[in-house]
């Protein structure tokens, strides 16, 4: 019914970001540079031949490319630098925009006819330089060092996104105030926070809930604004009854997953009691 309905068309929170200065001089710097490059945009105003449109097209895209790499690498540094966990930059673009950086200026001094000596070393200048000024992206996840800790990061990350979705549901069906939807659309948000709960008390369950918790949520807060669409402006009683056929089916799907869950921890915890029963027992007898 669930794929029917489609078709209308306590890991603790993760904490807060803290408040972490911001360097304006990075990005000042950036957008200086841009500026710095603009002669060669001059110059090919001076002389459109094809042979220096080439020339001065090239190293301003290559410029320009570094830079923007750069400055997609500053940002990423802020958002890293204001999280207590994070992840690793998946961009370096400090790194790559310095090496960019070096061989725009070795690509222009060889167009001035520098030997190769002097090519490499203002090359090498340039990146190192880009580099202390700009720094280097973070290169290793932080607050994730033990498997506990990536797990917290994984089931924050999914709840975020949960209930993302959820609210997205949430702020285009409320509105309508209709009175049949309302209840099963709280019953829904009920049956997915008993689900969030599962992933908490057993993060391990995490990878087994991203479909209900990431395919299905996605899919209802598509279907959600658009059955809102179509019902504002034509009253569709049959677009009505679909979706609430659809929340109703995905809050059972959700309530008996998070119950079948719920069963299968007191299991684990049972094997583990009489375990350790069964040992105690054992050392009683030759005690």
């Amino acid at each position: 019914m669930i794929s029917e309905a489609f078709s209308l068309g306590k890991t603790p929170a993760s904490k807060p970001a803290k408040s972490a200065p911001k360097d304006p001089r990075n990005q000042q710097a950036v957008g200086i540079l841009f500026f710095a490059i603009l002669p060669l945009a001059f110059s090919m105003l001076g002389d459109p031949s094809a042979a220096n449109l080439a020339i001065c097209g090239g190293l301003l895209a290559v410029f320009g490319i570094s830079l923007f790499g750069i400055s997609l690498g500053l940002k990423g540094a802020e958002r890293y630098n204001s999280q207590d966990i994070a992840r690793k930059a998946r961009f370096p673009g400090r790194i790559l925009g310095s090496v960019g950086m070096g061989i725009g200026c070795a690509l222009t001094a060889g167009l001035r006819g520098s030997d190769l000596g002097q090519i490499a070393v203002l090359a090498v200048i340039a990146t190192v330089l880009s580099l202390l000024a700009f720094g280097i992206d973070p290169l290793k996840d932080k607050g994730l060092e033990t498997v506990k800790d990536r797990q917290v990061y994984k089931t924050s990350k999914l709840r975020r996104r949960a209930e993302a979705q959820v609210a997205v549901i949430g702020k285009v069906v409320k509105p309508l105030g209709d009175a049949e939807l309302l209840p099963d659309l709280r019953r829904f948000e009920d049956a997915v926070q008993r689900m969030l709960q599962a992933v908490e008390d057993d993060p391990e369950r995490a990878r087994s809930l991203q479909k209900y918790l990431g395919v299905y949520l996605d899919g209802a807060a598509e279907a959600a604004t658009r059955f809102v669409a179509v019902y504002r402006s034509t009253g569709d009683v049959d677009a009505h009854a679909r979706f609430g056929t659809l929340i109703r089916d995905l809050g059972g799907a959700f309530d008996r997953k998070a119950t079948e869950y719920a069963a299968q921890g007191r299991d684990k915890m049972n094997v583990q009691i009489d375990v350790l029963s069964e040992s105690l027992a054992r050392e009683a007898a030759r005690g």
